[in-house]
């Protein structure tokens, strides 16, 4: 009993994080991410190799977590639940560690809201929901354990189970590995002598470690180069990196990007040498500008990008928030209250490009509503649904998009209208990576999504050549999704239109 009273509000934390994330176990099938991963995953598990016969951007991590799990959202998302507990105990333990029993429970309510709850897309499924608990814990043992060669292997593994499942999050390893630097060896004074970095060796063990029995297993089925080439070169171009993309308010592209950390480290490591600030607050520092470049990479401007910097927002305000209650000057209250407003509300326009932060969820019913009010109706839709009975699955489902009502017509029309075509024998167009999944329909091409094609310059080609290929004896189209012209002629050549519905058209093969 004492031990609980002791940590009430650990527990507390914790009891609340859980009915945050409880909705998400029994949210319908809507999410696209989710859909595509879903789709990698069951071609692989039929024996399809990944960038050779079926494609998506990520490495294989993500992949082999829907593999698990046997592509059932209710269990994946679960495991995304418990990612999260792993994730907020990190922070907590962290933040006890770095600044006191307080302020580490102040950072770990922090998270709590903000990894719980849809803001930031916490209820889906997706990489960033999994790799920032890798991330949180190579960050405390590595800390906790700076001197230990054994523990340095395992925090580089860490850190490679969380590049394992987006490249971005690499850039959490970037900020540790500096951090090591500047806090372990005399690189900053005159006496540094170069086998000081020595003991980085064992980081960079754990982390090729895991990337190079990857990187063999690929040799062995020959597709490196498909490999390397999706993970590491063209993850880039499908993120829309490109010149033209803005960083705050600036048009910069990559290099303005990366010239960010470049300040943020010479400003930290000057008052570090100069002992203007602890080892503590130089950690604290670095882990938050080096996720916050992971978030900005990509120049497209999602939500759950900002997964990533949520443990080093929520340390990095429970520094502030100990710094403020700490200092007695009132001038200096007001100036440490003014330079944190400054940095967080001078990251927000990169993702809000004025109009703030918004959810995915919702349709016509939450246009126009502020935020706080869409996650309150998020959990409102839930408990209408689930507890109090008091609306219809379509209802519920109709809430967050019509993704799973048009599949579940799609299923419906193939059984009635087309009962005479086995499932071997269809080709879906669509945008919508779970389709395939959801009707347990092989996937007979390279992509699994329409738009997959436009990635890159033959992507066109190579889909007719596959469809000649597979010859199937129905076609289902998806309205609104672009066509191209040698879609076009394949259909008028070989197929003829049969039917119609809402959100497809039909084509048979011509007899």
């Amino acid at each position: 009993m004492n031990l609980i009273k002791k940590n009430i509000w650990l527990i507390a934390g914790i009891v609340i994080f859980i009915l945050l994330r409880i909705p998400s176990l029994y949210e319908p099938i809507w999410y696209g991410d989710e859909g595509i991963y879903a789709s990698a995953a069951q071609e692989m598990s039929h024996g399809e190799i990944l960038y050779k016969d079926i494609w998506d951007n990520k490495p294989h991590g993500i992949y082999l977590i829907y593999m698990l799990f046997r592509n059932s959202q209710f269990w994946i998302r679960t495991a995304s639940l418990i990612a999260g507990l792993a994730t907020i105990i990190g922070v907590y333990l962290l933040g006890k560690k770095l600044l006191g029993k307080k302020a580490g429970l102040f950072a770990f309510l922090i998270s709590v809201f903000l990894i719980g709850s849809p803001l930031f897309e916490g209820n889906i499924a997706n990489a960033e929901n999994f790799f920032i608990a890798s991330n949180i814990w190579g960050f405390y043992l590595g800390y906790k354990y700076l001197k230990n060669n054994w523990v340095s292997i395992i925090v580089g593994i860490l850190f490679a189970c969380a590049a394992w499942l987006k490249i971005n999050a690499i850039t959490d390893f970037a900020g540790f590995v500096i951090f090591v630097m500047l806090a372990q060896t005399r690189i900053l004074s005159k006496k540094f002598k170069l086998k000081e970095i020595t003991d980085l060796a064992y980081y960079a063990i754990g982390f090729i470690l895991p990337i190079a029995i990857a990187s063999l297993i690929e040799i062995l089925q020959n597709n490196f180069s498909n490999f390397f080439n999706t993970v590491f070169l063209d993850m880039f171009r499908y993120i829309g990196y490109n010149e033209s993309s803005r960083f705050l308010f600036f048009e910069d592209g990559m290099k303005l990007k990366l010239v960010f950390p470049v300040i943020a480290v010479s400003i930290l490591s000057f008052n570090y040498a100069k002992k203007n600030i602890s080892k503590k607050t130089l950690f604290i520092g670095l882990i938050f500008t080096f996720q916050f470049l992971g978030t900005i990479i990509s120049s497209r401007h999602y939500s759950h990008y900002l997964l990533q910097v949520t443990t080093g927002f929520a340390l990095f305000t429970a520094l502030f928030a100990r710094k403020i209650k700490r200092t007695l000057d009132k001038t200096r209250k007001i100036c440490l209250s003014a330079l944190y407003l400054l940095i967080i509300i001078g990251g927000l326009p990169y993702f809000t490009k004025g109009s703030g932060i918004g959810v995915n969820y919702g349709v016509a019913k939450l246009y126009g509503k502020n935020l706080g009010y869409k996650l309150y109706a998020y959990y409102e839709n839930f408990v209408n649904y689930k507890l109090l009975k008091k609306i219809s699955f379509n209802d519920y489902s109709y809430f967050f998009n019509e993704e799973e009502t048009h599949m579940i017509t799609l299923e419906n029309t193939l059984e009635t209208q087309f009962s005479d075509i086995s499932k071997n024998d269809i080709y879906i167009y669509t945008d919508r990576g779970w389709t395939y999944p959801y009707l347990d329909i092989r996937i007979p091409t390279f992509y699994c999504t329409a738009y997959h094609r436009t990635l890159a310059s033959d992507g066109n080609e190579r889909l007719i050549r596959e469809l000649i290929e597979f010859d199937p004896r129905l076609i289902v189209m998806e309205k609104w999704v672009p066509s191209f012209e040698e879609m076009d002629i394949l259909l008028s050549r070989t197929y003829i239109y049969v039917h119609e519905d809402y959100k497809y058209y039909y084509y048979k093969i011509k007899e």
